[in-house]
């Protein structure tokens, strides 16, 4: 089973309406296509999308596009999560005058910070409800000086009720020691695939608060890729060059399956299809990013049809660093929001809601991990801060050229996780 584990330093505003998908339908795949692996029974046959879902998700494409813009023209491969970075803008949004919160929820796409709270929270909850092939996490810590008279006390008590956040004291004062406690639990929560939350804190940024979600994706496909068929296969990368990769093959007896004149989308199910993966492949490689950046992911899955897929796919595994993304050696939180479009008034605003005197945010990061193999996908993340259907035959589908791809939660229609793979 593959596991995706994100940290992040920033924290996303979501909200979700909780609803259910209760429809069951029969995965079997004909006899004839069998690989000698049982599909898992789906129970979701129908994705929703809420209207929080909706604006979160306009939020995920501007993400990806100011990413991908950053490593455009080269051979790079790109993790992100979305929903992460949302619930550490979110925590920093509570830290700020109205005014400058706003402002914050707008740049999300959101409606008001009540609003985002609540959905928050509710998301939350959601994630914890797991059936037993995918297995998703999303967790929240908040870090505060001991003993210190600076800290208003409701900046905490809002993060804990809304954001579940773990609270714990430490001494900044003692930069190592703290990066160690937070970099600790940060292990912990990623199954000890992220390990360094690279928070900006030394002796001189006087430090009072410092925040992280954690969020981590571990799941089975619900149609598996055998292993033994699995053999070395050629990918053309962005460049043209050509590399030999482990390129995977399952019968995929349920998926749904989109193609306009510019790319092909495939939708391939998680578990009992509460989470899917979206597979996009640009008819020109070229148009990757603008593809992906513009695409309308609910629209796409209203249009597409169902289908049975031969699939051929790459193995794959990304790691990607936003500090390093975007150059940015500092890891000046200002410098960041300002890539990602957030007026300089709201980087650079006082968090006047969390201490007393009030502190700017001084550090952001976020470090994404994703790795696909034939059992299905992991992925984690760390983001910190602080301061009855007719289905068609079987259809070929070989992604031998550059993708791009998105996870998403099908009650809500979330995106979790979004990303490319153009060189391999």
């Amino acid at each position: 089973m593959k596991k995706c584990f994100i940290l992040a330093w920033l924290l996303l505003p979501t909200t979700w309406l909780l609803t259910g998908c209760t429809d069951n339908i029969e995965t079997t795949a004909p006899e004839e296509k069998t690989t000698g692996l049982e599909p898992i029974q789906m129970e979701c046959s129908k994705v929703q999308q809420t209207p929080f879902a909706k604006q979160s998700n306009k939020f995920a494409n501007k993400f990806f596009a100011t990413a991908a813009k950053e490593v455009e023209g080269t051979n790079t491969n790109l993790c992100i999560s979305p929903i992460s970075m949302q619930y550490i803008l979110s925590i920093y949004a509570n830290g700020l005058a109205d005014e400058q919160a706003q402002k914050v929820v707008d740049f999300l796409d959101m409606g008001t910070l009540d609003q985002v709270n609540e959905s928050s929270r509710q998301l939350l909850a959601l994630f914890n409800e797991d059936d037993e092939y995918v297995k998703v996490a999303m967790v929240n810590g908040l870090w505060q000086q001991a003993n210190s008279k600076e800290i208003i006390p409701s900046f905490a008590e809002k993060i804990q009720t809304y954001y579940l956040a773990d609270t714990k004291e430490t001494n900044f004062k003692d930069p190592q020691a703290a990066k160690s406690m937070i970099n600790g639990w940060v292990a912990d929560k990623t199954d000890g695939r992220i390990t360094d939350a690279h928070l900006k804190v030394g002796d001189y940024t006087f430090t009072q608060n410092a925040w992280v979600n954690a969020t981590s994706f571990d799941a089975k496909w619900t149609y598996p890729f055998n292993a033994l068929h699995t053999k070395k296969d050629s990918f053309t990368n962005i460049d043209g060059t050509v590399s030999e990769v482990d390129m995977m093959e399952a019968n995929v007896g349920m998926a749904f399956d989109y193609s306009n004149e510019d790319v092909y989308i495939m939708e391939l199910p998680y578990g009992k299809g509460y989470y899917t993966m979206m597979l996009g492949i640009p008819r020109k490689a070229e148009k990757l990013d603008s593809i992906c950046a513009n695409t309308d992911w609910w629209a796409v899955h209203e249009q597409a049809h169902l289908a049975q897929l031969e699939l051929y796919m790459p193995r794959f595994s990304i790691s990607t660093d936003l500090t390093t993304l975007f150059k940015n050696e500092e890891n000046s939180a200002t410098g960041i929001l300002s890539k990602l479009g957030l007026d300089e008034s709201v980087a650079y605003a006082d968090m006047v809601k969390a201490t007393k005197p009030a502190r700017q945010m001084w550090g952001l990061s976020q470090t994404a991990i994703i790795e696909v193999e034939e059992n299905g996908t992991k992925a984690v993340t760390s983001t910190s801060g602080n301061e009855g259907m007719y289905i068609s035959p079987y259809v070929p589908r070989r992604i031998d050229k550059p993708f791009f791809f998105a996870i998403r939660e099908n009650t809500t229609g979330t995106i979790l996780f979004m990303g490319k793979v153009v060189h391999l």
